[in-house]
C-alpha cells in the first residue's frame, strides 16, 4: 500500500496521543497502532520519526517502569520478565544493586510488620513471597540477615 501524508499524521497524532498519556516501548506502540488498522510501513515510518525527535525512548520507558514496578514492591527478576513480555532485553536492569535489597525489605515489612519472623515456617512464608515478588535468593537473605 503506497504510504499517504494524511495516514502518516493520523499514525503519528494517534501515537502522540498514547506517549501523552506515559511512556511506551517501541513494540508497545506499534501493536497499539497496528490495531487502530495503520499499515506496517507507516507504522515504521513513524515510530523512526519519533525516535529521531527523542520522543520515544526505550531506555526511557524501561527507567520509568522499573521505577513504577519497583514502587509496587516488585524485585528485578518479576520487572525483567514484564519487560520482556513487552519486547525489551530484559539485560537493562542491574539485578545487583544494592537498592534492591531495600526494595525488598520495604515489600517484607509491608505485608508482614517489621518484626523478622522467629520460625522456620513463617520465614518460609515470607520468603516465598518475595520470590514471587521478583527478588534473587541473596536479596531475600539480605533482608533477613539485616
Amino acid at each position: 500500500m503506497k504510504i499517504t501524508p494524511s495516514s502518516l499524521t493520523q499514525a503519528r497524532y494517534c501515537a502522540m496521543e498514547y506517549l501523552a498519556r506515559r511512556e511506551h516501548a517501541s513494540l508497545e506502540l506499534s501493536n497499539k497502532l497496528a490495531r487502530k488498522g495503520f499499515d506496517a510501513d507507516v507504522i515504521e515510518s513513524v515510530l523512526a520519526q519519533l525516535q529521531a525527535d527523542n520522543l520515544l525512548s526505550d531506555e526511557r520507558f524501561v527507567e520509568a517502569y522499573i521505577r513504577h514496578r519497583s514502587n509496587k514492591g516488585f524485585g528485578p527478576l518479576h520487572i525483567r520478565q514484564e519487560l520482556q513480555k513487552r519486547g525489551i532485553n530484559g539485560d537493562m536492569i542491574s539485578v545487583d544493586d544494592e537498592s534492591w535489597v531495600k526494595s525488598a525489605c520495604q515489600a517484607r515489612e509491608k505485608r508482614f510488620g517489621k518484626l523478622v519472623p522467629k520460625l522456620k515456617s513463617e520465614q518460609a512464608k515470607q520468603f516465598r513471597f518475595l520470590q514471587y515478588r521478583g527478588f534473587t535468593f541473596s536479596q531475600i537473605e539480605a533482608v533477613f540477615r539485616g
